[in-house]
């Protein structure tokens, strides 16, 4: 899990806690270069991979061309964790669909079986009706804080394990008062995060739902080029 198919990916402590932490509801939220999804996605294919079942999964993000290029095809992305199909690896991209199954989607080559991932981007509501037709297993939403909320409503309560990743953004969106706010971060990094970010976590707890706040410190993977450019170039809430 800690080895792209090119080039090793270091993660740091909190990013191994978030790995093996199992809730059914999670959303990442933190400052630019934090490397959310680029964690978070192949946590959402491992647990993927561990079903036994046959329900289909939804990735979903603004529209096909930003998924493909920061989800499917970006360095440590689907295709370089997993691997292209064609090349022996575990993904099968089809984004014009394939078959049967005429909307864009991955097949995902598990022990578990071939799953099924539609890719859908939340900017086409007549794309994404016709794919929220039965019940998921796997829901991830990308850039949660500004997704179109008709979609969050309805493919929200269709999925078993919902991941999604935002940035912070205006409180008084219905994004946050009807999901983000009703998940709370775990014991160990109940106090790592900014306390104007974690008041704001004031409804009533949903469950188990969880929320994980990160910032480039989090992220082992940045150069100290990298990390000195973001500390004078970039404001955070650190």
């Amino acid at each position: 899990m800690t080895q792209t198919q090119n080039k090793p990916f270091p993660l740091s402590q909190k990013y191994l806690d978030f790995l093996r932490y199992v809730a059914s509801a999670e959303f990442l939220e933190g400052t630019t270069s934090a490397g959310k999804t680029t964690v978070a996605v192949p946590k959402f294919m491992f647990r993927i991979s561990n079903y036994k079942g046959t329900k289909p999964s939804i990735i979903s993000g603004l529209d096909l061309g930003t998924i493909e290029k920061n989800i499917i095809n970006a360095d440590h992305g689907l295709i370089d964790v997993f691997g292209d199909y064609e090349d022996g690896g575990k993904i099968e991209y089809n984004p014009t669909g394939k078959g049967k199954i005429r909307l864009p989607h991955i097949l995902f080559h598990t022990p578990n079986g071939v799953k099924i991932i539609y890719v859908l981007g939340y900017d086409n509501k007549k794309r994404w009706k016709k794919a929220l037709g039965g019940q998921y297993f796997g829901l991830f939403i990308d850039e949660f804080n500004i997704a179109d909320m008709d979609f969050v409503r309805e493919a929200f309560m269709r999925a078993d394990y919902r991941l999604c990743t935002l940035n912070p953004d205006d409180p008084n969106k219905e994004c946050f008062s009807q999901y983000v706010n009703k998940s709370r971060p775990i014991e160990k990094y109940k106090d790592s995060a900014p306390k104007q970010l974690l008041d704001l976590l004031n409804q009533p707890h949903k469950e188990d739902w969880t929320w994980w706040y990160f910032t480039f410190k989090d992220n082992a993977s940045l150069s100290e080029e990298k990390l000195k450019k973001i500390r004078t170039e970039i404001n955070t809430y650190e």
